[in-house]
């Protein structure tokens, strides 16, 4: 009976809490930037759950879904289209990116987008990093 307060220690060095080095992108303004050198920098902007992508000429807004503690997928308007779906679905298409945000260091939030069916092909890997990020 005196063993027992063993169990919650002991699971606790089995299966730490980890929770510190996988941080959700916070309200705020982020530039995100792409490992590949052909592929430009991003500036967006989160607010709620909204998701919004500056580019020179004109801006587009998303919606932010959550898939887990550290994952997110983003739907634009263009996306309800369900015969273009349905076409990508019998094309072969792994489904939609879902982004994996998979460490932070110092500001800089590193992550990998990949797709909704397939998460062992990785489409897109960089980091966040805040302009600007509200309290």
């Amino acid at each position: 009976m005196n063993t027992l307060w063993y169990v919650p220690i002991l699971a606790l060095l089995l299966f730490p809490v980890r929770n510190a080095p996988y941080p959700m992108l916070v309200d705020g303004k982020y530039i995100k930037h792409f490992s590949h050198p052909s592929v430009q920098d991003q500036q967006i902007r989160i607010s709620d759950s909204l998701y919004v992508v500056y580019s020179p000429t004109d801006s587009s807004t998303g919606i932010i879904h959550q898939k887990g503690c550290c994952s997110f997928e983003v739907s634009f308007p263009g996306d309800t289209d369900q015969v273009k779906v349905r076409l990508a679905l019998m094309l072969g298409n792994l489904g939609k990116p879902c982004t994996d945000l998979r460490w932070k260091s110092g500001d800089t939030i590193l992550f990998q987008t990949k797709p909704e069916l397939n998460p062992d092909i990785t489409s897109e890997e960089g980091y966040f990093i805040p302009v600007s990020v509200s309290p």
